[in-house]
């Protein structure tokens, strides 16, 4: 979460919206985890409703990842 929030995420009036938001957070200098986390869902609930999609992943890797977890619950 914080590696994702500090490559992709940050943005500089994070706090401040925070702040403006929620005026008992006037001492905030950092973003929190559930800064972070609200960040995230937003982005990806962004992605979702404007239809933008992630590369799409490989379906080999699926079966494998299914195949190992029913080879793992046998």
């Amino acid at each position: 979460m914080i590696v994702w929030y500090t490559l992709h995420g940050h943005h500089q009036d994070d706090l401040a919206q925070r702040r403006a938001a929620q005026p008992w957070y006037r001492h905030k200098h950092e973003p929190a985890f559930e800064d972070m986390l609200t960040k995230l869902r937003r982005t990806l609930l962004a992605t979702r409703i404007t239809g933008v999609a992630a590369a799409q992943p490989d379906p080999k890797k699926y079966r494998d990842y299914q195949l190992a977890c029913a080879a793992a619950a046998a």
